[in-house]
């Protein structure tokens, strides 16, 4: 508990804001920062026990929901206690006011709050546990579940009225974005129950501990022994030879599950269908299921009519809502173009493009400095190499969340090429940016803030480029950005960062011709060719291969295609044929598999140049390339129980 002695006495009917944030460099609370209230005498919110009910559910039991096929799911705050929540008998559930017992259990904690003090950050957990009441509830079912005081500080009791029109169940995964018609349509249905069945779990129901030829009291140890607890009510054990080969610490089913496309209006089934199971928990074939879950698809690809829906699975309740439609990704577009604008460095936020207001950060300079960005480097040494003058250079974006502006021309990119794949799909006026209504594409407006920053780091008499700059560790992250004093220093010219350049700026040059900037165009294409010139004279002073592939080949391959695509140079065509290898090998990769280059930029460039302005052989190996590389991920992520692109051979890491 915090108070607060205010310089004045509270005003009736005055609006008190406060906000908690943090203290130096430390934060002071985790979660929720800030809160408001109207000051009324007659009724002082010392009275009001809302904050005190809302802390006992954030603390205890905070709900019940169905999982399925008779498991349930109680979530805890950090007030639950993993001793005395392992025992079945401090547990009491009613369905429809009619004791049931509690077959087996199981948990899983996690990280509920980050408390982002030192590094690695502790963290506040929040509890998941899953007790198996033996049959699959009912719409109208009503589930009341109290905890004993050994369970749980905070609130200890919850209510679930099962319905799955209403009733939302995590083991029914959707893309909540939304399908387009004409697309494949999958969804996943499957859920870890985490150390379920516990065997360290003290079962106490008599029925239950009977039900599996034990005695009331005994430890799940002994009773899992002889096979999962099984209904007493079944002739044989209560479930299939199916339910059986499936792994027993996640959600199974006897058969699998039915499903319903409905509208999310009027709930009425619009599609059915039967899942199929994809991967099981247990998976050892060379599957890939980082989920350990029973996991079953739900296709429902045939059906094509937009609107609003939701999938409801008997027995274990209905996914979050989704769209069909051929806009679906619109809203997801334009919050991610959004996110890009508001890490904007050098950018005031403010209405209308921004509900979130900001100053323009970082538009004092950038301090050059003398270290190589090839060669090892600690935070500190900038000051000790800089050189005493400030280049004018602002812009670009920030990185990780903080206020450190890494000159990300990876933004820049990925943007105009993601525009010249689908020129149709992207227009000016599309985005509320302040660029709008300028003639010229919005994501391509993003780009070139992207592209700003690195006009400053360009020195127009030789061409050198400094390559990017960095800060002499990563900002606080409660302060404000004008109280940012890691300072911004910039790399060392070098050919990495004068190539990388000249190629963004070669692109960028290109699309503004078409988009009727043809004086800024000229302007790009000058400024490319010099940076070409100079980062191609200027070789990296790197024994490693693969260093030298890094900052010269790969990056020279990337400048002289874009070059040779905007201006028609023969000499950028032979630089771009002598630095990649599929002149001499038509079966070579574009990522070198021992690390000594990675051609993927220059590959793009080079595939989506005409045809007449390009080696008809080696165009078909660089595609080729491209395919061979897209197989392996596709083949890789397609064997996984929840498929998403990735690198199959690369771990799942930040």
């Amino acid at each position: 508990v915090v108070e607060l002695t205010l310089p004045a006495p509270l005003k009736e009917g005055g609006a008190y804001h406060v906000v908690a944030i943090g203290v130096g460099s430390e934060m002071v609370t985790a979660g929720k920062t800030a809160a408001s209230f109207i000051y009324r005498a007659a009724s002082p919110y010392r009275d009001d026990p809302t904050g005190d009910a809302l802390g006992a559910t954030m603390t205890g039991l905070r709900r019940v929901t169905s999982v399925g096929n008779g498991i349930i799911l109680l979530e805890f705050g950090a007030g639950y206690s993993v001793p005395g929540g392992n025992k079945l008998a401090d547990y009491a559930i009613t369905v429809n006011g009619r004791p049931v017992d509690i077959r087996a259990m199981g948990r899983r904690s996690k990280i509920d709050v980050y408390v982002p003090v030192g590094w690695p950050f502790k963290g506040l957990l929040q509890h998941e546990v899953f007790l198996d009441i033996g049959a699959p509830l009912k719409n109208g079912d009503v589930v009341r579940v109290e905890a004993a005081p050994a369970v749980t500080c905070g609130a200890t009791a919850a209510t679930l009225v099962f319905d799955d029109r209403e009733s939302f169940s995590s083991a029914i995964k959707v893309n909540q974005v939304g399908y387009v018609p004409d697309g494949i349509k999958l969804a996943r249905a499957g859920r870890w129950l985490g150390s379920f069945p516990d065997p360290s779990a003290e079962l106490a129901t008599p029925a239950a501990s009977a039900s599996a030829g034990g005695a009331a009291g005994m430890s799940a140890a002994a009773l899992f022994a002889k096979g999962p607890v099984i209904d007493a009510t079944s002739p044989v054990d209560g479930h299939t030879a199916f339910h059986r080969s499936l792994a027993p610490w996640a959600l199974r089913f006897d058969a699998p599950p039915a499903f319903e496309i409905r509208r999310a209006d009027t709930h009425e089934a619009v599609f059915t269908g039967t899942a199929t199971l994809k991967s099981k928990g247990d998976e050892v074939d060379g599957r890939v299921n980082h989920s350990a879950e029973n996991v079953f698809e739900i296709d429902f690809t045939a059906f094509k009519t937009p609107g609003r829906y939701y999938i409801a699975i008997a027995g274990v309740g209905r996914s979050f809502e989704f769209g069909v439609g051929d806009d679906v990704y619109k809203t997801a577009f334009e919050t991610q173009a959004y996110g890009v604008f508001a890490q904007r460095c050098g950018q005031e936020l403010a209405p209308p493009y921004s509900d979130w207001e900001r100053i323009a950060c970082h538009v004092v300079g950038v301090v050059p400095t003398t270290e190589k960005r090839h060669l090892a480097h600690e935070f500190g040494k900038f000051v000790e190499n800089r050189i005493p003058v400030v280049l004018p250079a602002s812009g670009g974006h920030h990185d990780a969340g903080d206020y450190n502006p890494r000159s990300h021309i990876d933004v820049a990119q990925t943007l105009l090429t993601a525009y010249e794949l689908f020129p149709k799909k992207f227009f000016d006026g599309q985005l509320n940016i302040p660029e709008k209504a300028n003639g010229i594409p919005d994501i391509v407006d993003e780009a070139l803030w992207a592209l700003r920053l690195w006009d400053g780091l360009y020195d127009p008499e030789t061409g050198a480029v400094y390559n990017g700059t960095e800060s002499q560790g990563d900002p606080n992250f409660i302060q404000t950005v004008e109280l940012d004093d890691k300072g911004d220093y910039a790399w060392a010219p070098d050919s990495q960062g004068a190539l990388n350049y000249a190629g963004t700026l070669a692109q960028a040059a290109r699309i503004l011709a078409v988009s009727g900037q043809a004086e800024q165009a000229a302007a790009f294409t000058a400024r490319a060719e010099k940076a070409y010139a100079w980062g191609k004279a200027h070789k990296p002073d790197a024994k490693d291969i693969k260093v030298f592939g890094r900052f010269y080949v790969a990056p020279l391959a990337f400048a002289a295609a874009q070059l040779h695509r905007t201006t028609g140079k023969a000499a950028y065509h032979e630089d771009f044929l002598a630095n990649t290898p599929w002149r001499d090998n038509a079966q070579a990769e574009m990522i070198a598999g021992d690390g000594a280059y990675d051609l993927s930029l220059a590959a793009y460039a080079y595939a989506l140049a005409p045809d007449a302005q390009c080696d008809a052989a080696v165009k078909r190996a660089a595609l080729a390339s491209i395919r061979r590389e897209a197989d392996m991920y596709i083949d890789g992520s397609s064997k996984m129980a929840y498929a998403f692109i990735r690198h199959p051979y690369a771990p799942i890491t930040w």
